[in-house]
């Protein structure tokens, strides 16, 4: 990378941080994806990346007040609700920004019980559906005090998703092919690899090596991009690589008015600083 667009990235990066740091306590939504949760992953990258540890004491405010707003009866999805935050918090946890804290999981993993075994759930995608239950409970089936819970869920939704087959549309084939992936690589319960293979022939064909649909957003599309170079080119999620140039010209200069991973400016900051420290851009995962 050039020394102009290091500095290019560099301003960039700046000013990204100025907006999430006046909008984001303000951001009404507590989730992963739209919310406090990714925001605060962006700070905890930028903290280490800067070297300043205030910007981590904010990302703790922001987890904080996430914790202020839920409830026993907030919405168990993985986009704005408790599924994401769950696995928000357990990437944190990885990374080293976070302690581990089994207390902050109880009342998550009875309220995605809840969710999986008594509530109806008419979506299979990640976002709003069973598959972003099942990340929920992936990440939860290492820690021993939920691998009961999580082995019951998993098998419930893994039963009703094949059910449920022809009723898949293209995209949620997609999320459910990547579900089950992580799942056999979970070694949690069997997968049926007739129905795994059955799906992969259906998403190859929507395998592309550009940005794909150009009214998704930015960081929409690397990560739809990434799943599919993890899903469908079998790579480590932590040794996807992209061509620089091509991120370079394809990231926005128009800031979003959205704060969050997929749609705003959390997300825009994570993609800058990974091009800007080269390392993996296996934050996508969380997309």
């Amino acid at each position: 990378m050039t020394e102009h667009r290091y500095t290019e990235l560099e301003q960039e990066l700046r000013q990204l941080v100025g907006l999430l740091l006046l909008n984001g306590t303000l951001t009404n939504c507590p989730g992963l994806i739209h919310g406090k949760i990714g925001i605060a992953i962006f700070f905890f990258h930028y903290a280490r990346y800067s070297g300043n540890m205030l910007f981590a004491d904010y990302a703790m405010d922001l987890i904080g007040k996430t914790l202020e707003q839920i409830h026993a009866m907030s919405r168990a999805d993985y986009e704005r609700g408790i599924a994401g935050i769950g696995v928000g918090i357990d990437y944190m946890i990885r990374q080293d920004f976070l302690d581990p804290d089994g207390e902050i999981f109880e009342d998550f993993d009875e309220r995605m019980y809840r969710a999986v075994m008594h509530e109806p759930c008419l979506d299979w995608g990640l976002y709003d559906g069973l598959c972003g239950y099942g990340k929920y409970w992936i990440v939860r089936s290492v820690d021993p005090s939920a691998s009961g819970s999580a082995k019951t869920c998993l098998e419930s939704i893994m039963q009703r998703i094949e059910l449920s087959e022809k009723e898949l549309t293209a995209e949620e084939r997609m999320d459910v092919y990547r579900f089950l992936r992580e799942l056999r690589q979970a070694g949690i319960v069997n997968v049926n690899p007739a129905f795994s293979d059955r799906l992969e022939a259906d998403c190859r064909p929507m395998r592309r090596d550009d940005f794909g649909t150009r009214s998704l957003s930015s960081v929409e599309r690397l990560s739809k991009l990434y799943s599919r170079k993890v899903c469908l080119e079998h790579a480590a999620s932590e040794k996807v690589e992209f061509n620089e140039t091509t991120l370079l010209d394809a990231r926005i200069k128009d800031w979003p008015t959205d704060m969050g991973l997929r749609l705003g400016c959390a997300g825009e900051g994570l993609w800058r600083l990974s091009l800007l420290q080269k390392e993996d851009f296996s934050w996508l995962s969380l997309l």
